[in-house]
């Protein structure tokens, strides 16, 4: 029987009080939009009770001075599920148990104060009614709900507040100035017993045994981290705190991290693990390769079958906690395919990068590239062949996972993404670098490496040709994958390879990657105008969105190995990059209060020109001589803090693990070497807040082969691990997951989720995207705040403002309509941010677009930008008038923004259409066709003569030029 109900995640110090924070959390299919609430009790549950909370696998009861959890046999209840879906001639035999096994037990608050008051706050919009059984004294209608919930003086100077983070049940004691937290004190009813190990809080019952993980606190003072040693105690059935070296009760917390959920594949054949990210639902998502039929797929999703390729990809998305696939499928074709980044766009759609070695890699009809161009022969990491060479290849699932919703190749005639120069390969599965990202609009940009002279490149290029040997490219397609936007190389005449991209708010896109180089295009004023040194340099470079100029770019290295992996920008447009050095002493130490001199691995901030330096810091074990880990993910927070995850061992034949930093509070404080590696650093640099090993010890270690892993903003990392290899199950796992065993000879892909307490306040929010007059809208409001007194503001573009968690809106004329959503918590690091999003509201209705004007014989772009919906349907008419337009390509007559050529003037009508209601948008296109003549020629001695031009079109404007000198614009004759 597997449940996990209740783990311990902060123990937080805050403003003048100590608080202790916990995180309960259970499985959970829920659409994340159903959110914890607290409902209050009037009658329906009896006297005792005040509120109630549900969640996936059980519920609890909040009474004066205890509460009572309630937790069921979720495999029991699966097994019912399961089997009302089985054919009835399987069921005659094979009917489960209909008894679902529970069991409740209570945690009561020693010494407190029985008649605490309890305060719900932030009230939802919706209610429930429970009308069930004859007994009307049970009936109660208008059931209200709230977010939070606080026992207030629990204890003199203690409050005790219940609330929702990252769809689990959180739970913090607030301890003010001057208040003891030794009064606290858990006495356990009804549990089959309780034991502490390694300072984790494990409760046994007859569901499953609860685990709570160790408590931590700390505290910043003067802007230095100041770690608070914290420990359970454990008296028979009762549960306190101590804290045995004491603490400063008036400054606050700044992180807790917490591991939240860790699973392996259960993979039966070898299945080595590459990458992983998020959606808006804090749904993970695993990436990586599978040597055989033996990976758990789920019924219904796009293919449930190997190919009897040498390898295929693998993609499976978890809930929330890691224990239910909500859809797990294999991607390939008949050769070696591999996954290098994943993604997900507004619609929660996940986008796949990577390589394939398949001709029939599976691509759809409207695909930009329906053919394998190939490449020569390469092994990647000793075991997969790709025979007749490499390509690019994207693929968009359905949220579902049940369906391929484009997919296609992009490449030339040599390898494509793989970054196999040997000079620029150091750590284990570099070749696998790359970077797949979306913007506001679902367009899909991606920066790799390619040997093709011949890659596809487009005429508004940056860079048109390859400059020699490997090269960067990066390039921007539509969201449906059939139009290659723009696309240029980036590099010089030796070994380029691009690694990470970045979208800045303010505009514009960072490259980041390595270069051996010394004419890698740098502009003028940079940081570093010149290749260093070494091997390699790294290199940062600012596109423009339209791909076709260089705003700003600098090489970035010393004398020695260097190469830039990540880059990231903060809110203000702020540049920051992750890399690794072989450079000795301070060579990468500047403006920073924390450092490791001699550390092989850098984080930096440069200037927003990448002009010059604001700070940068070294760190690793510097006895290596050289880099330590293998940095596999980068991010920067709201708050300015510095994330970075990575790998270090064996594998790569250099460095490791040993000898790192790590804080008193790390999840793993000890290491074989060969593990993997979390940290965060303060903003500035200022100090090192967290930093924690994370593996086993029986194996090769733990690794990827290749490929990156993402931080989101809310604070967790989702982190793709090759793990087990040799057939180990020595990785932690947590008490729910999916598996806990590595069940093949070799290696299993495990994606591990690991939460940080972000203190800051971030916007987000969906809602459906369009409608019919009148329209009424409850946008799902997926904000996160730290605080407790969060203001929700939502301006809805028709002038129309309110505050509200989630407020309602009735849209009364068509249009379309940007809804703005500003959160302020004044607790948090960035006090506000704001969220925006645009609906489309249709009402059977006909509208002008402005007019357009093109020269004859060139194409033009008309329309609007597509509105993030996948149920509006747009379509142009006329597709074809007597032969006189063409569209480019030919299916851009299904989009709402197109380029056409026409051959006379012409009317088009877009038509946007959501199956309900329909608007047509006219846009008229008058095509100049403008003749000139400048005459017969003429000989002349020394003397002067007039010339005469013809013109025929509109405003016409003439300009005469004599080779190097005469210029007139205003007259179709000319005297000279």
């Amino acid at each position: 029987m597997r449940w996990t109900f209740f783990t311990l995640i902060y123990l937080l110090i805050i403003l003048a009080f100590l608080a202790f924070s916990q995180d309960a959390f259970a499985h959970s299919n829920e659409h994340k939009s159903r959110q914890i609430s607290f409902v209050e009790n009037k009658g329906q549950w009896g006297e005792t009770p005040l509120f109630r909370t549900q969640f996936h696998g059980g519920y609890a009861y909040f009474e004066h001075g205890r509460i009572t959890y309630v937790v069921k046999d979720m495999e029991a209840v699966g097994d019912l599920l399961g089997f009302k879906m089985e054919p009835e001639e399987y069921k005659k035999n094979n009917e489960p148990d209909p008894e679902v096994d529970h069991h409740a037990y209570r945690v009561h608050f020693k010494g407190a104060n029985e008649n605490a008051s309890v305060f719900p706050k932030h009230q939802t919009s919706d209610y429930n009614n429970y009308f069930l059984g004859k007994d009307r004294s049970k009936w109660a209608s208008k059931v209200r709900k709230y977010r939070n919930i606080t026992y207030r003086e629990l204890y003199k100077g203690i409050n005790l507040h219940f609330g929702e983070h990252e769809s689990h049940l959180k739970y913090t004691f607030e301890i003010k100035q001057g208040a003891d937290p030794a009064k606290i004190g858990m006495r356990y009813e009804a549990t089959e017993g309780l034991r502490l190990k390694e300072n984790r809080l494990i409760i046994k019952n007859s569901v499953h045994d609860i685990v709570e993980m160790e408590p931590y606190a700390y505290q910043v003072i003067n802007g230095d981290t100041v770690d608070i040693a914290c420990n359970f105690k454990l008296d028979e059935n009762l549960v306190t705190y101590e804290m045995p070296n004491g603490y400063n009760k008036s400054h606050k917390l700044y992180i807790d991290p917490t591991l939240i959920f860790s699973t392996y594949s259960g993979s039966t054949s070898d299945n080595w693990g590459y990458t992983a990210t998020y959606d808006s639902e804090g749904y993970a998502y695993g990436g990586g390769t599978s040597f055989g039929s033996g990976y758990p797929t789920t019924t219904g999703a796009y293919s449930e079958n190997y190919s009897t390729g040498g390898c295929d990809m693998v993609i499976t998305k978890y809930d929330s906690t890691g224990s239910n696939l909500l859809y797990s499928t294999y991607l390939g074709g008949s050769g070696v395919d591999v996954p290098h980044s994943l993604v997900c766009n507004s619609f929660d759609e996940l986008i796949v990068l990577g390589t394939t070695g398949s001709s029939d890699f599976p691509t759809t009809n409207t695909a930009y590239d329906k053919s394998f161009a190939g490449g020569s022969q390469y092994t990647l990491t000793s075991v997969i062949n790709y025979d007749s060479g490499s390509d690019i290849i994207l693929t968009k699932f359905s949220k579902d996972g049940t369906q391929m919703e484009s997919s296609t190749f992009i490449g030339g005639s040599g390898n494509d993404g793989l970054n196999t120069s040997s000079v620029l390969r150091h750590n284990y599965a570099d070749e696998v670098r790359g970077e797949v990202m979306v913007d506001d609009y679902n367009n899909v940009y991606v920066a790799s490496s390619t040997h093709s002279t011949d890659f596809p490149v487009t005429g508004n290029a940056l860079q048109q040709s390859n400059n020699g040997g490997q090269e960067g490219v990066v390039f921007k397609m539509s969201s449906s994958l059939d139009d290659l936007l723009w696309s240029t190389y980036i590099g010089g005449s030796s070994a380029d390879a691009a690694y990470n991209i970045s979208i800045s708010k303010q505009g514009g896109l960072y490259i980041a990657g390595g270069t051996s180089s010394d004419d890698f295009p740098v502009t003028p004023g940079a940081y570093q105008s010149s290749f260093q040194g070494g091997s390699v340099d790294g290199f940062v470079a600012k596109l423009h969105n339209n791909g076709s100029q260089l705003l700003k770019s600098t090489y970035y290295g010393s004398k020695q190995y260097d190469q830039v992996y990540f880059v990231d920008t903060d809110l203000e447009g702020k540049v920051y990059v992750l890399g690794q050095t072989a450079a000795k002493g301070n060579t990468f130490i500047y403006n920073a209060p924390w450092n490791q001199p001699g550390g092989g691995q850098f984080v930096s901030q440069l200037k927003k020109g990448l002009n010059g330096l604001v700070f940068s810091t070294a760190f690793g074990n510097a006895s290596n001589q050289g880099p330590d880990i293998s940095p596999t993910s980068f991010m920067v927070d709201y708050c300015s803090n510095l994330y970075i995850a990575g790998w270090g061992g064996g594998l790569n034949n250099f460095g490791g693990t040993s000898g790192l930093p790590v804080t008193p509070n790390a999840y793993q404080s000890t290491t074989d070497g060969n593990d993997y590696y979390f940290m965060v650093l303060a903003p500035d640099v200022q100090d090192l807040q967290y930093a924690t090993f994370f593996g086993g010890s029986q194996n090769v270690g733990e690794h990827v082969d290749g490929g990156t892993s993402r931080f989101s903003k809310k604070g967790a990392i989702y982190q793709a691990i090759c793990s087990g290899c040799g057939g180990y199950s020595d990785m932690p796992t947590t008490s729910n997951a999916w598996s806990s065993t590595n069940n093949s000879s070799n290696c299993n892909l495990a994606v591990v989720k690991f939460g940080f307490d972000v203190k800051a306040v971030i916007a987000d929010f969906k809602h459906p995207y369009s409608g019919c007059v009148p329209y009424t809208i409850q946008p799902d409001n997926r904000s996160f705040s730290s605080g407790t007194n969060t203001k929700y503001i939502w301006d809805f573009g028709d002038g129309d403002t309110t505050m509200g968690y989630e407020p309602f809106h009735t849209y009364t004329q068509e249009g379309v309509y940007e809804i703005t959503l500003t959160v302020i918590d004044s607790t948090s690091c960035n006090i506000r941010d704001s969220a925006k999003f645009s609906v489309v509201v249709l009402g059977n209705d006909v509208d002008t677009l402005p007019e357009v004007d093109v020269c004859k014989g060139d194409s033009v772009e008309i329309g609007i930008q597509s509105y993030n919906d996948p149920s509006l349907e747009y379509e142009w008419n006329p597709k074809v008038y007597q032969g006189s337009v063409t569209f480019m390509p030919p299916s851009n007559f299904f989009k709402s923004k197109t380029k056409v050529l026409p051959r006379n003037d012409t009317t088009f009508y877009l038509t946007i259409d959501n199956q309900i209601c329909k608007d047509t948008l006219v846009q008229y296109v008058d095509v100049i066709d403008i003749k000139a003549d400048a005459g017969p020629d003429l000989e002349v001695c020394d003397s002067s003569v007039t010339i005469q031009g013809n013109g025929d079109g509109q405003n016409i404007e003439y300009i005469w030029s004599e080779t190097g000198s005469y210029t007139d614009t205003l007259n179709n004759d000319l005297t000279s």
